[in-house]
């Protein structure tokens, strides 16, 4: 990093990083684009009881652990009466003996890889977006969901906080923290707690895939007058 000219992030958290290893070079800031079908507009559908979805890969750092704990409190303090839909991984079996919960006896399904289209829809479908994780970045995953117009609950980690605004366009919790975790999923599933009308377009506007090309060719541009 301390040989780069110049570099191109989405979150504080990567500015900050080039300002520490390459404080002389010169940092562009640029959103991802969505995968397209995330990005169309479709009315969501309110499910009879509370579904939550969350998206993780294999490694543990993205909290599969957290999923377990959140859900045995829910259960534990009168809010059992949901389902949680865990997408991209087919067992939580290492989560499971690290925190001797089952998945089954706290309603969370490992329901493996699916197509983008099936995702599109359990995410129109549920309550709301989980994202657990102990480590991460700009997770697609929460930008989808938000694009989709669906409430997210993420931890407050790595540059999360730069696309999700607490209160404003998402929830923010403390990395492993299930009491906290299983409040805020709680007041969505009552309907108590809310965001503001509109607060969707925001999201779109920031992973709209013209205008994060346009930002690609501009920096590129000023790039070569540069240098």
């Amino acid at each position: 990093m301390r040989n780069g000219r110049f570099f191109m992030g989405r979150t504080e958290w990567d500015r900050d990083y080039v300002s520490l290893y390459a404080p002389r070079a010169r940092y562009f800031h640029c959103e991802e684009a969505l995968r397209p079908s995330f990005f169309e507009e479709a009315l969501r559908t309110i499910p009879g009881k509370p579904v939550f979805v969350s998206t993780l890969s294999r490694p543990l750092y993205k909290g599969h652990d957290v999923v377990l704990k959140t859900a045995k409190v829910l259960c534990e303090t009168g809010h059992g009466d949901f389902e949680w839909r865990v997408f991209g991984v087919d067992d939580l079996r290492l989560a499971e003996r690290k925190t001797g919960i089952r998945a089954e006896t706290v309603h969370v399904r490992p329901l493996g890889t699916v197509p983008a289209e099936r995702l599109r829809q359990e995410l129109l479908s549920c309550t709301a977006y989980v994202h657990p994780s102990y480590i991460d970045n700009s997770p697609n995953s929460v930008c989808e969901a938000q694009a989709l117009g669906v409430p997210v609950v993420a931890t407050n980690v790595g540059g999360v906080s730069s696309i999700v605004e607490n209160g404003r366009t998402g929830w923010l919790v403390p990395a492993n923290d299930p009491v906290a975790t299983a409040s805020r999923l709680s007041g969505l599933a009552s309907g108590t707690l809310g965001l503001p009308d509109g607060w969707a377009a925001g999201p779109r506007s920031r992973n709209d895939p013209a205008r994060v090309a346009g930002r690609v060719v501009e920096i590129y541009r000023e790039i070569l007058f540069l240098t």
